[in-house]
């Protein structure tokens, strides 16, 4: 994950005179066969990586991908490779990162029934020096959040469309750095750039780490210590999805508001204390009880889901 750790006006010069110059690979995961159904893209930043699917866990039935390094040791070249378990674990089936399958360029896996994993992937990873993942994990959501949240459906579905925008970045905020340790996190959709989103009254100077996913490739995540998007700030431009600890830039449990940049670094759209204006919907992930109240302004199009 490409980070930067710097001051909204020397970032600004950097976004217009130094574009990023590492890269930047996206993995999609489609529902069905032939890359049809909906789909999971995935913005990656890293090889030797082991990047686990909590929110498309078991799923897959097809696959694609964009941008990734195609040189490495194997023959010359760098291969990705699926894992029917997590981290990284099980069986797995690879392939050259170049997409040339069978001497057909652009010949990505599109029937994973005929290669014995359908619905069946927990993980990935590039490889590109070894098959191992010398870089470490990544969970951009927990596990199994898909399914506790679609087993309250029934509870408060009509109230995640009436106040989910069309699209919608899932952000979620861990008290923990460590994905197996913490005991809470929150979770924030919205679908607004150049907004700054306070935090302070529902999760201000807990957050250790976060995670997100549906972000807009060409956005930056920004994370800031002070109310409305002031202060000490730690950018990501990983995107789709991602994750950071705050800890080793200083922000660990220090963090009160943060916006998706897009076209500036400022919030020109002005500032939604996230925990109050929008439509809170609290699932009690172990009782299976859920509670919602309404929106005090519906033109935020923004919705917040805690989990406990």
């Amino acid at each position: 994950m490409q980070s930067v750790f710097l001051s909204t006006t020397l970032l600004s010069w950097i976004l217009l005179f130094n574009p990023v110059s590492a890269w930047y690979g996206v993995v999609t995961f489609y529902r069905d066969t032939k890359f049809r159904g909906p789909k999971f893209p995935w913005g990656i930043t890293q090889t030797q990586r082991c990047y686990n699917l909590g929110c498309f866990n078991d799923k897959a039935s097809s696959v694609k991908w964009e941008g990734l390094p195609t040189t490495g040791k194997f023959n010359g070249q760098a291969r990705i490779a699926f894992f029917t378990g997590k981290e990284c674990t099980g069986d797995s089936r690879d392939w050259p990162t170049d997409g040339v399958i069978n001497d057909k360029e652009g010949n990505y896996p599109m029937d994973f029934p005929l290669d014995g994993i359908n619905d069946a992937i927990s993980s990935f990873m590039i490889w590109e020096t070894s098959k191992k993942d010398t870089n470490g994990q990544d969970l951009p959501c927990p596990w199994g959040i898909n399914s506790r949240i679609q087993s309250q459906q029934s509870t408060f579905l009509l109230l995640l469309v009436v106040f989910a925008p069309v699209w919608a970045t899932d952000i979620w905020f861990y008290d923990d750095d460590d994905y197996d340790k913490h005991k809470t996190f929150k979770r924030f959709n919205f679908g607004t750039a150049q907004r700054c989103y306070n935090i302070a009254d529902c999760f201000n100077n807990k957050a250790s780490s976060a995670s997100w996913i549906n972000a807009p490739k060409e956005a930056w995540l920004t994370f800031y210590d002070d109310e409305e998007c002031r202060g000490t700030q730690y950018a990501s431009r990983s995107t789709p999805s991602g994750e950071m600890k705050f800890a080793p830039v200083g922000l660990g449990n220090k963090i009160s508001s943060f916006m998706q940049w897009e076209y500036s670094t400022f919030p020109l759209k002005g500032f939604v204390d996230i925990c109050n204006d929008a439509a809170i919907l609290a699932v009690n992930a172990t009782a299976n009880t859920t509670n919602a109240s309404n929106a005090t302004d519906n033109s935020t199009m923004d919705a917040t889901i805690s989990f406990y």
